[in-house]
């Protein structure tokens, strides 16, 4: 964040300040340089250990004492509709800064505040932060509604989700307040934080009005800022409802989304032609990725076929979470590089054809993708060609799976026995009949375990080919897809309606929407 944007265009403050600083700083051309390398060497001396002495509670101390100073501040300054707004539905883009503004003074306080917090010590006793539960009680919507107006409300989410790591596994007090307030906060700021950060007036009429009964800041603040228009309150939830948040950005439907192996982040593929990535815990739209070309479209009313922009079929993280695969219905392939932003983009094939399923193996070297009636083709990130075509005669309605270290592939096809493939050679190492259509199928990360779903889901040892387990459907709905946990003990079954989650074991129902 810019300091300037919110000083009014006043760097004189911050200059004077570097100047306060001038035997070690200079500012020129509105960057601030040490004097002279002996400046930063000597800050710098581990010998000498000239930090400590100039500060004694350390880098940490440091961090602490901004944390209370800005909190301080902010305090003095809060309130509701800072702004002095007259439309409490206003749209944050049709918002002009009033001047003098208010918030200057306290904009880099507002942001980064959690920043300072987070980097303090972690080893304090809970009731350290008590401070931090007494701003929350007394300023949180205030706050909130700052950063909003400033465009900074991802510092907020992103901040009590620290806050909330920091103080997990602590001893509560008594009470529990600050345990369980920044748990009810984070659940509060994932819900409402679009329509916060869109019309920053609004958390004091709908994201109240709409957060549950026992929600502790819907309690907290309701009497003194509902909605006095309000006289027939809606039916509403006791409880917050086990849906996190929704990520929304996408213009259709969505094919295919995954979680990087180190739960940072979240990657969707679209019908819509985009790749898309979100911090996984935040809900933040980090990125978006294109760039697929066309693809062939077939008309259902009889007109002649037409190109539309290429859905992302399948996208997969490598091991390290640090590089991402995505692939279009038209063959395109594109690896990114998180680290540099720099992409590769190859071409799995060279006729005008549809991909109609395709799969990515976990580390993202080989990829698996169904051609229209052409069979299924075996890719090579490394080698950048096609290596091998298996199940040459094929319907279109193909299912796709890969084990986790992309030797084994299974596949299924509505007229076709379950199979399982050696990747590296081609080979078909199993076939299970199945005995019925198949919808779908999923083999386990260990290989150990594979699934498939018709009207009921079937769970086969993959070695011998044997039925283990029959999921009857529990309910009106089709099935969609299945998905093995990482230690093969869990299956996700969804639904159109439901989402159920089985004991592979014993059969067991162990939680259902």
């Amino acid at each position: 964040m810019g300091l300037s944007q919110h000083f009014d265009g006043k760097v004189e403050t911050l200059q004077d300040a570097v100047r306060c600083c001038g035997s070690f700083l200079s500012l020129r051309d509105g960057t601030v340089y040490f004097v002279h390398q002996s400046a930063r060497d000597f800050l710098l001396n581990k010998e000498e250990d000239t930090f400590a002495n100039l500060f004694p509670g350390g880098v940490e101390g440091l961090h602490w004492a901004v944390c209370l100073r800005s909190l301080d501040a902010i305090s003095k300054v809060m309130r509701r509709n800072i702004y002095e707004l007259e439309d409490v539905g206003i749209a944050h883009k049709d918002i002009i800064m009033p001047k003098p503004n208010p918030l200057a003074s306290v904009a880099y306080s507002c942001a980064f505040w959690m920043k300072h917090l987070g980097e303090s010590s972690t080893d304090r006793d809970i009731k350290d932060y008590e401070f931090v539960n007494e701003f929350l009680r007394t300023n949180f919507l205030y706050w909130l509604e700052a950063l909003a107006l400033i465009g900074e409300l991802l510092q907020a989410v992103q901040g009590i989700q620290k806050l909330q790591n920091m103080i997990r596994g602590k001893p509560a007090s008594k009470d529990g307040s600050i345990t369980d307030l920044v748990h009810d906060a984070n659940r509060f700021l994932l819900y409402h934080k679009e329509m916060i950060a869109e019309f920053p007036l609004q958390i004091y009429e709908s994201a109240l009005l709409f957060s549950p009964e026992e929600s502790i800041v819907r309690k907290h603040f309701f009497e003194d800022h509902a909605p006095q228009w309000i006289s027939i309150m809606p039916g509403l939830d006791m409880t917050w409802n086990t849906r996190l948040q929704s990520l929304t950005g996408h213009e259709s439907d969505v094919y295919t989304v995954v979680y990087s192996p180190d739960g940072e982040w979240i990657l969707s593929g679209s019908a819509d032609g985009t790749a898309k990535l979100w911090q996984a815990e935040s809900g933040h739209h980090e990125y978006t990725y294109g760039g697929f070309g066309e693809e062939p479209y077939n008309q259902f009313d009889g007109r002649a076929e037409e190109l539309r922009k290429a859905g992302v079929r399948s996208v997969a993280f490598s091991g390290d979470s640090q590089t991402f695969t995505a692939a279009s219905g038209n063959g395109v392939i594109k690896v990114w590089d998180l680290k540099t932003n720099q992409v590769e983009s190859f071409r799995g094939h060279e006729e005008e054809l549809v991909v109609t399923t395709m799969a990515i193996s976990p580390d993202g070297r080989t990829f698996a993708y169904a051609l229209e009636n052409k069979g299924v083709h075996i890719w090579s990130m490394d080698k950048k060609i096609s290596t091998r075509t298996i199940m040459a005669d094929i319907d279109n309605r193909v299912s796709l799976s890969f084990t986790t270290d992309g030797r084994w592939l299974a596949s299924s096809s509505e007229n076709v026995n379950i199979k399982i493939w050696d990747t590296l050679t081609g080979d078909c190492k199993r076939e299970i009949d199945n005995g019925q259509l198949v919808g779908g199928v999923e083999i386990s990360g260990d290989g150990q375990l594979i699934a498939s779903w018709s009207f009921a889901v079937y769970i086969w040892e993959t070695k011998t080919g044997r039925l283990v387990r029959k999921l009857e459907n529990r309910g009106y709905s089709w099935f969609r897809s299945i998905n093995f946990s990482k230690d093969r003990r869990l299956l996700a079954v969804l639904t159109d309606r439901e989402i159920f989650i089985y004991n592979t074991a014993t059969g067991d129902l162990t939680w259902e929407t």
